[in-house]
Protein backbone atom coordinates (compact mmCIF):
# COMPACT_ATOMS: atom_id res chain seq x y z
CA UNK A 1 0.00 0.00 0.00
CA UNK A 2 1.29 3.39 -0.80
CA UNK A 3 0.93 6.13 1.28
CA UNK A 4 1.48 9.88 0.83
CA UNK A 5 2.47 11.94 3.52
CA UNK A 6 3.58 15.21 1.91
CA UNK A 7 4.67 16.07 -1.05
CA UNK A 8 8.30 14.99 -0.46
CA UNK A 9 7.97 11.61 1.40
CA UNK A 10 6.20 8.65 0.06
CA UNK A 11 5.64 5.56 2.16
CA UNK A 12 5.47 2.11 0.28
CA UNK A 13 5.25 -0.67 2.35
CA UNK A 14 6.38 0.62 5.31
CA UNK A 15 9.94 2.63 3.37
CA UNK A 16 10.19 6.00 2.68
CA UNK A 17 10.88 6.38 -1.34
CA UNK A 18 13.31 8.39 -2.92
CA UNK A 19 11.85 11.73 -4.54
CA UNK A 20 13.94 12.40 -8.07
CA UNK A 21 14.18 15.60 -9.38
CA UNK A 22 14.34 14.49 -13.24
CA UNK A 23 13.99 11.25 -14.94
CA UNK A 24 16.03 9.95 -18.16
CA UNK A 25 14.04 7.42 -20.24
CA UNK A 26 16.37 4.81 -21.35
CA UNK A 27 15.02 5.27 -24.79
CA UNK A 28 16.67 7.46 -27.18
CA UNK A 29 14.63 10.44 -29.21
CA UNK A 30 15.51 9.23 -32.34
CA UNK A 31 13.68 5.99 -31.22
CA UNK A 32 10.75 7.27 -29.40
CA UNK A 33 9.74 8.97 -32.62
CA UNK A 34 10.05 5.84 -34.45
CA UNK A 35 8.23 4.00 -32.27
CA UNK A 36 4.87 6.56 -32.35
CA UNK A 37 5.34 5.63 -36.48
CA UNK A 38 5.03 2.26 -35.89
CA UNK A 39 2.03 2.08 -33.62
CA UNK A 40 0.15 4.71 -35.26
CA UNK A 41 0.93 2.25 -38.56
CA UNK A 42 -0.28 -0.81 -36.12
CA UNK A 43 -3.35 0.78 -35.45
CA UNK A 44 -3.78 1.63 -38.71
CA UNK A 45 -2.97 -2.48 -39.58
CA UNK A 46 -5.79 -3.27 -37.03
CA UNK A 47 -8.49 -1.40 -38.89
CA UNK A 48 -7.91 -2.58 -42.35
CA UNK A 49 -8.07 -5.89 -41.14
CA UNK A 50 -11.63 -4.78 -39.27
CA UNK A 51 -12.39 -3.89 -42.85
CA UNK A 52 -11.18 -6.98 -44.51
CA UNK A 53 -14.34 -8.14 -45.60
CA UNK A 54 -14.87 -4.94 -47.49
CA UNK A 55 -11.26 -5.68 -49.00
CA UNK A 56 -12.18 -8.92 -50.28
CA UNK A 57 -15.90 -8.10 -51.14
CA UNK A 58 -16.06 -8.24 -55.18
CA UNK A 59 -19.39 -6.11 -54.86
CA UNK A 60 -18.46 -3.15 -54.12
CA UNK A 61 -15.94 -0.96 -57.02
CA UNK A 62 -12.49 -0.09 -56.13
CA UNK A 63 -12.83 3.76 -56.38
CA UNK A 64 -15.19 3.06 -53.26
CA UNK A 65 -12.79 0.81 -51.59
CA UNK A 66 -10.14 3.24 -52.00
CA UNK A 67 -12.32 6.36 -50.41
CA UNK A 68 -13.12 3.88 -47.76
CA UNK A 69 -9.46 3.26 -47.15
CA UNK A 70 -8.33 6.82 -47.21
CA UNK A 71 -10.92 7.72 -44.61
CA UNK A 72 -10.83 4.61 -41.92
CA UNK A 73 -7.42 3.96 -42.15
CA UNK A 74 -5.12 6.33 -43.38
CA UNK A 75 -6.85 8.78 -41.27
CA UNK A 76 -6.25 6.37 -38.33
CA UNK A 77 -2.63 5.72 -38.94
CA UNK A 78 -1.65 9.42 -39.36
CA UNK A 79 -3.44 11.33 -36.27
CA UNK A 80 -1.60 13.87 -35.27
CA UNK A 81 1.54 13.94 -37.55
CA UNK A 82 1.32 17.32 -37.69
CA UNK A 83 3.13 17.33 -34.27
CA UNK A 84 5.51 14.75 -35.47
CA UNK A 85 9.12 15.29 -36.39
CA UNK A 86 9.91 13.18 -39.37
CA UNK A 87 13.10 12.53 -41.12
CA UNK A 88 12.74 10.73 -44.48
CA UNK A 89 12.75 7.20 -43.29
CA UNK A 90 9.70 7.75 -40.98
CA UNK A 91 8.06 9.07 -44.27
CA UNK A 92 9.05 6.14 -46.19
CA UNK A 93 7.79 3.54 -43.64
CA UNK A 94 4.01 5.09 -43.98
CA UNK A 95 4.70 5.74 -47.25
CA UNK A 96 5.06 1.53 -47.59
CA UNK A 97 1.95 1.14 -45.06
CA UNK A 98 -0.20 3.19 -47.09
CA UNK A 99 1.29 0.83 -50.47
CA UNK A 100 0.57 -2.11 -48.15
CA UNK A 101 -3.09 -1.21 -47.84
CA UNK A 102 -3.33 -0.46 -51.42
CA UNK A 103 -1.90 -3.91 -52.18
CA UNK A 104 -4.47 -5.49 -49.70
CA UNK A 105 -7.40 -3.46 -51.79
CA UNK A 106 -6.35 -5.15 -54.74
CA UNK A 107 -5.19 -8.73 -53.52
CA UNK A 108 -1.91 -8.39 -54.51
CA UNK A 109 1.11 -10.53 -52.32
CA UNK A 110 4.38 -8.97 -51.61
CA UNK A 111 5.71 -12.23 -53.69
CA UNK A 112 3.78 -10.65 -57.12
CA UNK A 113 6.34 -8.47 -58.34
CA UNK A 114 4.23 -5.60 -59.43
CA UNK A 115 5.51 -2.09 -58.68
CA UNK A 116 3.92 0.80 -56.89
CA UNK A 117 3.48 2.80 -59.71
CA UNK A 118 1.47 0.14 -61.60
CA UNK A 119 -0.62 -0.49 -57.89
CA UNK A 120 -1.54 3.41 -58.01
CA UNK A 121 -2.35 3.26 -61.52
CA UNK A 122 -4.60 -0.04 -60.93
CA UNK A 123 -6.46 2.11 -58.14
CA UNK A 124 -6.25 5.53 -60.80
CA UNK A 125 -4.49 7.25 -57.14
CA UNK A 126 -2.35 10.23 -57.77
CA UNK A 127 0.72 9.59 -56.03
CA UNK A 128 0.90 11.99 -52.77
CA UNK A 129 2.83 13.14 -50.06
CA UNK A 130 1.41 10.48 -47.02
CA UNK A 131 -0.41 13.61 -45.22
CA UNK A 132 -2.71 14.04 -48.34
CA UNK A 133 -3.57 10.20 -48.24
Amino acid sequence: MVTLISKSKCNLNGKYLEQMESFVSGISVHRRRQLKAFKRAAVGRLVLQSLSSICKSKNIFIPTKVTLLKALVLSVAIYGCEGWTLLSEDQKYIEAFKMRCYRRLLRISRTKHKTNEWILEQLKVKKKNFWEG
